[in-house]
C-alpha cells in the first residue's frame, strides 16, 4: 500500500484498489489547476477570452489522463456522475457569429477547443459504457446503499453535499462491502470529511475504502 499523504500517481493508485470510482471535480481538472483558473478568472475582464480557452484545454488534459489509461485500469463511475460529463449540445454557430464572421482567431481557436472538449467527453462516456463500468448494484447491494442512505442522509443536509456526491459516496461505500477493495478519486471536501466519519462508523480501514484527491495532473494524495 502507499503511503499516507504521499504523493502518488494513478497507476499506484489502480495497484493497491480494484475499483476506482471517480468524481468529475477530479475526472476534469486537479486542485492546483482549479484553484490558477479561478485567480486567473477573477483578476480577467469580465469578457475576456483567455480564462474560457484555459478552462477547455485543461479539461481536455486531465481527462486524457483518464481516457488514456482506460483499458489498463479498472475505473467505474455512477449513473450520476457520467450525467455530469455529458456536454449535451453546443451552438457553434454563436461562437462563429460573436467572432464577427471568424476574423477573431482567438474566439476561432476557443471554438475548436471547445469542439475538442466535447468529443473528448463524449468518447470517455462511450468507453464506461463500451466496457460496462457504470455502476450497477444488484439488489442486495441496493437494499446496503438504502440503508446507509438513511442513516447518513442527516449528515448530508447538514454539510450540504448535492445528491450525485452523496450518491457516489454511498456507493463506494456499499461495493467496498460487497465486491472488492475500493477507492475514491474525488476533489470535492465535503465529500472527504463525510468519507472520514463514515470509516469511523462502521470501523473500515482506508484499505477497504480509500479516498483521494487529485493535487495536480498526475499527482494523488490521501
Amino acid at each position: 500500500m502507499t503511503k499516507k499523504n504521499s504523493s502518488v500517481t494513478l497507476d499506484d493508485i489502480c495497484k493497491d484498489f480494484q475499483i476506482i470510482l471517480l468524481d468529475i471535480s477530479a475526472i476534469i481538472g486537479s486542485l492546483y489547476s482549479s484553484n490558477f483558473l479561478k485567480d486567473y478568472e477573477r483578476a480577467s475582464p469580465k469578457n475576456e477570452i483567455r480564462p474560457k480557452l484555459y478552462r477547455r484545454l485543461n479539461e481536455i488534459k486531465s481527462i486524457n489522463l483518464f481516457y488514456n489509461s482506460f483499458n489498463k485500469n479498472n475505473f467505474y463511475i455512477t449513473q450520476n456522475i457520467l450525467n455530469e460529463i455529458d456536454p449535451g449540445r453546443y451552438n457553434y454557430k454563436k461562437i462563429i457569429k460573436a467572432s464577427f464572421c471568424g476574423r477573431n482567431r482567438r474566439l476561432l481557436k476557443l471554438r475548436r477547443t471547445i469542439r475538442e472538449n466535447i468529443k473528448l467527453r463524449r468518447n470517455l462516456i462511450y468507453r464506461f459504457y463500451e466496457k460496462e463500468r457504470i455502476l450497477n448494484l444488484n439488489q442486495e447491494e441496493q437494499d446496503l446503499f438504502d440503508l446507509f442512505y438513511n442513516k447518513y442522509s442527516k449528515i448530508k443536509d447538514s454539510q450540504g453535499l448535492n445528491q450525485n456526491d452523496f450518491d457516489f459516496l454511498i456507493s463506494g461505500l456499499v461495493i467496498s462491502k460487497k465486491r472488492d477493495l475500493t477507492t475514491l478519486i474525488s476533489n470535492d471536501f465535503k465529500l472527504l470529511h463525510l468519507w472520514k466519519e463514515i470509516l469511523k462508523e462502521e470501523k473500515i480501514k482506508d484499505k477497504q475504502l480509500g479516498f483521494y484527491l487529485r493535487i495536480d495532473k498526475n499527482d494523488f494524495q490521501k
